[in-house]
């Protein structure tokens, strides 16, 4: 491999990665602002975490570990648990947790469906070049 072609896989690596966190942002807030609830709590925090995970399952992805990304999802699922406040109604708990892993799920396919567009680039640079 010349050092051009690791440059340019590099670049795609990078674009691929601040993509599908940014664009993965985007949609994610978006459908989710269509879900009628009253549990819509989106903090920094959360929006960080969602940043680096998509960026890691695009990465991931690219790099043709998909088997992997399973385990962020796997992870952020059962956080999901320490999240939800325990001083509210059963009612609330449910819709919070159902609003998180719907945002959650479709964060995960945003960044599976970028990542896959950049591997299609990555493993055909030579082919593109």
């Amino acid at each position: 491999m010349t050092l051009l072609m690791a440059v340019h896989k590099g670049v795609i690596l990078l674009t691929v990665s601040l993509g599908a966190s940014l664009i993965g942002h985007v949609i994610v807030v978006s459908l989710l602002n269509l879900i009628p609830t009253t549990s819509k709590q989106y903090d920094s925090g959360s929006k960080w975490i969602g940043f680096c995970e998509r960026a890691l399952i695009a990465i991931f992805v690219c790099l043709g570990l998909i088997k992997e990304t399973i385990f962020i999802f796997a992870v952020k699922t059962a956080v999901i648990s320490f999240r939800v406040p325990k001083n509210v109604g059963y009612k609330h708990q449910k819709e919070l947790v159902e609003y998180m892993l719907v945002g959650t799920m479709i964060s995960y396919f945003v960044a599976l469906f970028l990542g896959l567009i950049g591997k299609y680039f990555y493993v055909n640079l030579g082919k593109l070049l």
